[in-house]
């Protein structure tokens, strides 16, 4: 049975793998910052598929929060074979309101609270013999100021992320953020050459089949899951 250790995982994409990943039959670590209730909901759902489930709370940008995931992985399960790296928060802005004062928070949440989970777990990833790590990104790191929407830090951050899972040499992909008015989704969706926005399960799909047998052979790509957003 792989064991899979998935971030952000209370709720949206994370949640959605970890539902995927347990009718796969996957044993799974599952992580949140604060969001307790939506985790608990989340494990349950995937106990009830009958595969075993951990649950771990904190900020990674704390660096001792990665090592104790890993640790709740190797104490429950004995390996780790894949890393969804999913957590993360988009924060709105522009240069005028002080894209510095933004910046470290955005590397701290995203690329150095990944890196911080790599250090940790890649020892158990290269024993499992078919380790697989997912960086969840953003459109933020691709479109620049799409519908009035300014999010510098967050994009920064988020192309941060992409360079160093490319240098890792593993699968990335992406999905808009959830910081956003519900107009403004619509009129992105309309945008779409699908004329629709994506749902956790399409972003999901994706990162079940990267952490599978059969994608060993896909590495350091960026996939774009966006309806053709990026097109428009």
């Amino acid at each position: 049975m792989k064991t899979i250790v998935i971030t952000g995982a209370g709720s949206g994409i994370g949640a959605e793998v970890a539902r995927q990943l347990s009718r796969k039959g996957c044993a799974l670590v599952l992580h949140t910052r604060a969001n307790a209730d939506g985790l608990r909901a989340v494990a349950d759902q995937c106990r009830a598929e009958g595969v075993p489930v951990a649950e771990v709370m904190g900020d990674l940008r704390e660096p001792s929060v990665s090592l104790t995931l890993a640790q709740a992985a190797r104490q429950e399960f004995g390996r780790i074979d894949g890393l969804v790296s999913n957590a993360g928060h988009a924060i709105q802005g522009s240069f005028a309101s002080g894209v510095s004062d933004a910046l470290p928070d955005a590397f701290a949440t995203m690329p150095i609270a990944f890196a911080r989970l790599v250090e940790a777990m890649l020892p158990d990833l290269v024993a499992s013999g078919a380790g697989r790590v997912v960086a969840v990104s953003s459109f933020v790191a691709h479109l620049f100021g799409t519908n009035g929407l300014h999010f510098p830090a967050s994009s920064a951050a988020k192309a941060a992320l992409e360079a160093l899972t490319k240098s890792l040499f593993t699968r990335k992909e992406r999905k808009a953020s959830q910081a956003i008015a519900s107009a403004q989704f619509s009129a992105a969706a309309q945008l779409a050459p699908t004329g629709r926005l994506c749902e956790p399960s399409d972003v999901a799909s994706l990162i079940l089949y990267l952490l599978s047998d059969e994608a060993r052979q896909i590495n350091g790509q960026v996939f774009h899951v966006d309806g053709g957003l990026g097109l428009a």
